[in-house]
């Protein structure tokens, strides 16, 4: 998936890696400066001292501009990074079809299927890559939910993985709660202890708030104190999701997905 580009030796720069690219830029900086700024951007924005990733990932931000000053360039860390994308993705899909169908072959299978599906780093530098190489780890957590009826949620493992989420990108994690729903309501229809499970989830909330402090801490206070937190204003209709940027290969998919649930309804609830 990256020998292309190994190839031809060619750092990809389109779409979303000026941003992205520039605010590890920053983050680098700081580090090697030694000059820590929580909120500026200092080194990069044309060094207009922009707040960004205070909002957008501060630790992710940090490190990769650690990464970035080991491996020297953006062509390395291009490469780097979309590799360990990749690799952790598919193993984390893998994991979670083996949680399922308990078949090496298959899992095998689909988690280099959807290894191919996030290579949107590498062309494009969008964080819909790093969301997707979450997602089977947040998975496991709603697996965890349907099957095991004795201790449906580890609230550990819960506030551990919706704490790093909330650390790299922080839409993602409102994302990944509307995803956990169904299997939550299926779980707890099931659990064997509904108070358990409600307390679990407690504890795994109250943890998530905690280890995400710093990110609540900076959007109120940049919100109620700071009069320049919106300088602009745009419309995200444009690149938001819609049928039509849907392939048909995909929708025939989905579709089958839904045929067989309703088909399967009772074993699947």
């Amino acid at each position: 998936m990256v020998s292309y580009q190994i190839q031809k030796h060619t750092t990809i720069v389109v779409a979303d890696s000026y941003f992205h690219f520039s605010r590890f830029y920053d983050a680098a900086e700081q580090i090697k400066n030694h000059n820590f700024s929580y909120f500026q951007m200092n080194y990069s924005f044309n060094q207009t001292g922009r707040i960004i990733n205070g909002f957008y990932g501060p630790f992710f931000a940090y490190l990769m501009g650690g990464l970035l000053l080991l491996v020297k360039n953006w062509f390395n860390f291009q490469i780097i990074t979309t590799f360990l994308i990749s690799l952790i993705s598919s193993v984390g899909m893998y994991l979670c079809s083996k949680k399922v169908t308990n078949n090496t072959i298959i899992s095998t299978l689909v988690g280099i299927i959807y290894m191919s599906q996030v290579k949107l780093w590498s062309s494009g530098s969008t964080f819909t890559s790093i969301s997707s190489m979450l997602v089977p780890f947040v998975l496991l957590c709603g697996i965890r939910m349907v099957t095991n009826h004795e201790k449906t949620i580890n609230w550990i493992q819960l506030a551990l993985i919706m704490g790093i989420v909330s650390q790299i990108h922080v839409l993602s994690i409102v994302l990944f709660i509307i995803l956990l729903l169904p299997f939550f309501i299926s779980g707890l229809v099931k659990a064997k202890s509904k108070s358990r499970m409600w307390l679990d989830l407690l504890f795994a909330v109250l943890i998530t708030f905690l280890l995400t402090a710093n990110i609540w801490f900076s959007l109120c206070y940049a919100k109620l104190g700071e009069n320049l937190f919106n300088p602009i204003s745009t419309s995200m209709t444009g690149g938001a999701i819609s049928l039509r940027r849907f392939t048909i290969l995909t929708i025939v998919v989905y579709l089958i997905q839904l045929v067989y649930v309703i088909i399967h309804w009772k074993n699947v609830f």
